[in-house]
């Protein structure tokens, strides 16, 4: 009788006992998970913050939680856009290649939307003298 109540004894607190260290080996990947995800790099939201342009600066948008990014440049007839060095800054900070940099530098107003992607990124612009370039870049995760 007492071999038997002692099994059953010993059952249960191996069952116990499991259940309590894998809830401690979940709450630990699950609290590992969530400091691998705050401490990504945040590529976008980093070149804002390092070409300091501001939240008030409506002309730098950061959408999508920090995935995505419009920059208005400022044209003729729109003096409050941002400016070349404010663009190029940010282009920069993302390492975004010569040759689509080049690319933007030639676009025409004629030429319409323009798209290209490297690594981790994609891009889209346009450019018309009046209004400048608008550019939209956009994290893919590759």
């Amino acid at each position: 009788m007492f071999g038997a109540a002692g099994l059953v004894l010993g059952i249960l607190l191996g069952i116990v006992g499991t259940t309590a260290v894998t809830g401690a080996v979940n709450d630990a990947n699950a609290k590992a998970a969530a400091e691998a995800e705050a401490n990504k790099p945040r590529p976008l939201p980093d070149a804002v913050a390092k070409c300091k342009l501001t939240a008030e600066k409506a002309s730098a948008k950061l959408g999508d939680d920090g995935h995505s990014l419009s920059l208005d440049n400022e044209g003729e007839k729109d003096s409050s856009g941002l400016s070349m060095t404010q663009i190029d800054c940010v282009l920069e900070a993302i390492n975004m290649p010569d040759s689509i940099y080049d690319q933007m530098g030639t676009t025409r107003a004629l030429d319409g939307t323009q798209r290209d992607s490297w690594d981790g990124f994609s891009v889209s612009w346009n450019y018309h003298p009046s209004s400048g370039l608008n550019v939209n870049l956009k994290e893919t995760g590759d």
